[in-house]
């Protein structure tokens, strides 16, 4: 599997849904944020890195880190993982 192709992929259809609804600041700091965090929590890390992982484990380290936040836009917590 190529997971670069497949991230790239993501990341249009996420910008592409964020422009139709006018929040693309929003969601680029919501990615930023999530890449900060990506970085400084080495159980996030883990967790995504993780080949056996599963898409409820990685989905709860994400929340764990991120998710809970108030500011958090719909589009970016229903968008999915897989």
């Amino acid at each position: 599997m190529n997971t670069g192709v497949i991230s790239v992929r993501y990341a249009r259809a996420l910008l592409k849904a964020a422009c139709e609804q006018g929040i693309e600041d929003k969601v680029y700091a919501i990615m930023q944020t999530l890449a900060q965090s990506y970085l400084q929590v080495p159980e996030l890390r883990m967790t995504i890195e993780s080949p056996d992982a599963s898409e409820g484990q990685e989905a709860q380290a994400i929340g764990s880190s991120l998710w809970r936040r108030p500011s958090l836009s719909l589009l970016v917590t229903s968008f999915p993982l897989s």
